[in-house]
């Protein structure tokens, strides 16, 4: 093949991977991982934060911060979380386009070519190349292979010291990266006669300064990140091919399937033509391995430092994640990329040169073929992303929460998001609109035990993702009543985000129906309660739904955890039953918030009728401290307050009068037809058809 068509073949290599990585940004995961790396980029870039951990691992410790400055690049330029996929996707871009110069300068242009075409087309690599995580880039595992070529082949004295930076950028990025300290160890062991010891301690000096902050801060906090590590490696360990297995999946698209969720089926019925392709790609994986152990044994000395690192960088990780105390995912090894790719290449190579012609065309044809069934099964998830969003294993899509959010910016200036949870730490829905209201006025609540409103003049809210059948309920009848519908992002397969609107900066209304407490009673660090709302009655066994109304004078400057406790006492003061939340953590407090919480008292099965006394206040956690209630000169007077008396009826008057029910609907008397009849009455008399508000009843039994 002519040098000019080469280079023409490479441009489009280039272009398809750039367009794989970059088509469609919105169509990406980003789940709690996503968003967490999302919202502390911003911190550095908006804020000048500078935190000295980066995000938590599943190694039981925090990852390294350079990732997080990384991304704070794009950051920059753009809150929106597009700005970084599109970062990410363009340094893997890159990452092709260095593999290619990489086999170039070390085995052939055909070679190069090769290579990058597997690693532009490859299924896993596309999507994990586009991908918002705390990953290994291959952009810098191409430097830290040409450093140590450039070491151990051409001899330069120098690339030992760019060899140990790239291994401190590696592991700097994620803590997987520690497999390039045992892959530099290994090689400096066996070219250990020949090192340039001056650049090898200058190295050694540089990586350990470009840790130190990490140390340091690890050691000030005693050691928790070192503590979690050293259980981690000292964790009842077992033997497992998974590490291996996964090494070869991510040559292609194998095991894709499993991002499809229940859907898995209907991918491997859609892909079935390519399973023969991938199981021939992983053949001839297994085949690169066997050609390069025998090169070390027959090629040149350049040939045999080649082969020796290939194989040391490809068989390390697996080794060290065969036998582990923690089950081995497969994202650990996109730190292999693109030593596959490189291997099977330099086989590809050989191979063609001692076939003739027609036979190369089979080779080529196979590439293709399997380059086809690569973009087949990548547009296959992306249809799967937009047909079923919220099953699969990919989460719900970029594209969603940010439409959903982007409404709400356009109807007001200040957001309240509601979700499930409302620590973005911990839970993904607050940490996903955390991430993408980051440059907005917005408060997180629980979209099941609070609806905060801030004293602004209009404010829009945004709850979900909602699905048929949910716990947000009571709160969005609660918002339905002093908000206006703006607008719904409905998912196909039937999830949907709400955004309603309030343009008005009285409150007044919110608490219509409510019961004022005699006066507004003041706690501790700025909360006020102001207003309850009780059932009429219930029943042992039930749940009571109480609400309060409380506000904020201004916020605490204590941030430990606030919680509120609900109890019912007996007449004596015993405690019957209790009930202890917050949906609305103290973190997202704002002075002027006016805060409606939902409190699901559960009665005990045997609880007496009769009148119980509510009594609710607040403490800290992990403490356990009570904030007290103050006077009006600011002096602790009392450890709660009083909200008034819940009455709970006799619970066999509902089972009898459900037993009646039953009893005429076997014997089917005439009286009970009548007395249907008369249940039926005011629907009738409302509009003629049985039906109330426009809905369809239930059937009932006559």
């Amino acid at each position: 093949m002519k040098l000019y068509r080469r280079r023409r073949l490479l441009f489009l290599v280039l272009c398809a991977a750039g367009t794989l990585r970059m088509i469609f940004p919105t169509l990406t995961e980003f789940k709690r991982d996503e968003a967490t790396v999302v919202r502390e980029a911003l911190r550095i870039a908006r804020l000048g934060a500078h935190p000295a951990f980066g995000v938590g691992s599943s190694l039981g410790t925090a990852n390294a911060p350079l990732f997080l400055y990384l991304a704070a690049l794009p950051m920059r330029l753009s809150a929106d979380p597009v700005a970084l996929v599109l970062f990410i996707a363009l340094l893997n871009t890159a990452a092709v386009a260095a593999t290619w110069w990489l086999a170039r300068r070390y085995l052939s242009e055909r070679a190069a070519l090769i290579a990058a075409f597997l690693f532009a087309f490859s299924g896993w690599a596309v999507l994990y190349g586009r991908k918002v995580w705390v990953r290994t880039l291959p952009l810098f595992v191409v430097a830290f292979v040409a450093a140590l070529l450039a070491a151990f082949v051409e001899r330069r004295r120098g690339a030992i010291v760019a060899a140990f930076l790239a291994t401190a950028v590696l592991v700097g990025l994620q803590l997987e990266g520690v497999a390039f300290v045992v892959i530099l160890g290994l090689l400096l062991l066996l070219n250990r006669r020949r090192l340039p010891r001056r650049e090898v301690f200058l190295g050694a000096a540089l990586f350990v300064l470009a840790f130190l902050p990490y140390l340091v801060a690890d050691a000030r906090l005693g050691w928790p990140n070192l503590r979690g590590l050293l259980a981690y490696a000292g964790g009842e360990s077992h033997l497992s091919p998974d590490a291996l297995r996964y090494a070869f999946h991510l040559v292609g698209s194998w095991g894709m399937e499993g991002l499809a969720g229940p859907y898995a089926a209907d991918f491997l019925h859609t892909l079935g033509w390519t399973r023969p392709l991938e199981v021939g790609m992983m053949a001839l994986l297994a085949s690169a391995l066997l050609h390069a152990g025998w090169r070390l044994r027959r090629g040149t000395e350049q040939e045999r430092t080649f082969y020796t690192l290939l194989l040391v960088w490809f068989l390390t990780p697996i080794l060290l994640q065969s036998y582990t105390s923690r089950p081995t995912q497969p994202h650990y090894f996109v730190l292999l990329y693109p030593a596959a790719f490189l291997l099977i290449a330099a086989l590809l190579d050989r191979l063609l040169t001692h076939l003739p012609g027609r036979r190369q065309a089979l080779v080529w044809g196979f590439l293709l073929l399997w380059g086809m069934g690569e973009v087949a099964a990548v547009g296959t998830i992306w249809r799967m992303m937009v047909l079923h969003p919220s099953t699969g294993g990919y989460g719900i899509p970029l594209r969603y929460p940010r439409e959903a959010v982007q409404a709400a910016q356009r109807c007001a200036p200040t957001v309240v998001a509601l979700g499930e949870g409302a620590d973005p730490r911990y839970a993904e829905a607050p940490a996903v609109f955390d991430a993408l209201l980051f440059t907005t006025d917005h408060r997180l609540a629980d979209a099941a035990l609070a609806l905060p409103f801030p004293q602004t003049e209009a404010t829009a809210f945004v709850i979900g993702p909602l699905r048929e059948e949910d716990s947000f309920a009571p709160v969005r009848a609660e918002l339905t009543r002093v908000a206006s519908p703006w607008a719904e992002i409905r998912l196909t397969d039937g999830t949907r985000y709400v955004i309603a609107c309030r343009r008005r900066s009285e409150r007044d209304d919110l608490l219509t129906g409510w019961r004022r407490l005699p006066a507004d009673v003041p706690f501790a660090d700025g909360v006020v309660f102001t207003a309850v709302r009780l059932p009429a009655e219930v029943h042992a066994g039930e749940e009571a739904e109480v609400w309060l109304a409380w506000w904020l004078r201004e916020k605490p400057a204590d941030l430990r955890f606030h919680q509120f406790y609900l109890h019912l006492l007996d007449d004596a003061g015993q405690t019957v039953a209790q009930v202890d939340a917050n949906g609305y953590p103290v973190e997202q407090w704002r002075a002027g918030d006016l805060v409606l919480s939902r409190f699901p008292l559960t009665l005990p099965a045997d609880l007496p009728p009769g009148d119980y006394t509510l009594r609710a206040g607040l403490y800290t956690l992990p403490d356990l401290t009570p904030l007290p209630v103050l006077s009006v000169e600011g002096e602790p007077i009392d450890d709660g307050v009083t909200l008034g008396k819940l009455s709970v009826g006799e619970r066999t008057s509902r089972n009898t009068q459900h037993a009646v029910r039953n009893s005429c609907s076997v014997l089917r008397a005439p009286c009970c037809v009548f007395r249907e009849l008369l249940d039926n009455c005011p629907q009738l008399l409302y509009n003629g058809r049985g039906r109330g508000f426009g809905e369809t009843p239930s059937p009932r039994t006559l």
